[in-house]
């Protein structure tokens, strides 16, 4: 699963040397890890990237829950 939203912030691009005030942050889930892409709103360039462990929820930990659907 994606998600793109947009989200303010005050730092000067690396790449096209402009003050910004607001980025594009894509956000891809998987059912390991969950990346968020971090793009640059004047030229569009990856500013940053971000992984961590995606953190199930605890219904999907939870062997009584498993008892109960199986």
């Amino acid at each position: 699963m994606s998600a793109i939203r947009k989200k303010s912030v005050s730092l000067v691009c690396p790449h096209c040397s402009r003050k910004i005030k607001w980025t594009w942050v894509i956000r891809y889930e998987s059912l390991s890890f969950v990346r968020l892409v971090y793009l640059c709103g004047n030229c569009e360039q990856v500013i940053k990237t971000e992984s961590e462990k995606n953190k199930f929820p605890s219904a999907f930990s939870s062997s009584s829950m498993l008892t109960q659907i199986v």
